[in-house]
């Protein structure tokens, strides 16, 4: 396996031809209108992305608002995951688990920039690691529990999580893809 990564983006504004269709699915995911579009972007990716992270980009949050990532489905060439960890932040938009880890984080150490609910060690079980994560070393998943392992659908599905909760790309092989739409919202009760 060679290691290569390939990440591209495309970012989706109001004006943006996917826009109302987004918005339009959206609703019918969340069953009502009632919500704030935060961002969107479409991903292409190439190869799992090591990286340990929260979409949440707004610092000022906290586990009462109510922020979700939606994404939806435009192809894939394999059985697509996204792991979903217990472990929850809600400060720094830029923040990487794995400088967390190492003492190298911006802002760690202030308030609201710690990591919430980690465990001791590695708690991971061999069979969820072999079959979701074994691209990512197991010292850098100490601490993290799993809550979800999110399949992705058919091309026009969606799953959607708590955007402050940590998660990753499930592993793959080379020579596998998967194009999705990500959605940022806030969801109004």
């Amino acid at each position: 396996m060679s290691i290569r990564w390939a990440y591209r983006v495309w970012p989706i504004r109001e004006h943006h031809e996917a826009y109302d269709i987004i918005k339009n699915a959206i609703n019918k995911i969340v069953g009502h209108e009632d919500w704030e579009w935060i961002g969107s972007r479409i991903n292409w990716q190439e190869m799992p992305s090591p990286k340990i992270h929260k979409d949440d980009a707004h610092a000022e949050d906290n586990p009462d608002n109510l922020r979700y990532t939606i994404s939806m489905t435009l192809d894939k060439n394999y059985d697509a995951h996204t792991i979903i960890f217990n472990q929850t932040q809600y400060g720094n938009y830029h923040f990487d688990y794995f400088n967390y880890l190492n003492g190298e984080q911006h802002g760690q150490g202030e308030p609201g920039e710690e990591v919430n609910d980690l465990e001791d060690g590695f708690v991971i079980s061999e069979e969820d690691y072999n079959k979701h994560l074994h691209h990512i070393p197991k010292e850098k998943l100490r601490g993290l529990s799993i809550k979800h392992a999110l399949q992705w659908g058919d091309n026009g599905d969606a799953v959607y999580f708590r955007s402050n909760n940590l998660h990753s790309p499930g592993a793959s092989i080379e020579g596998d893809y998967k194009v999705a739409a990500a959605t940022l919202i806030k969801l109004y009760k």
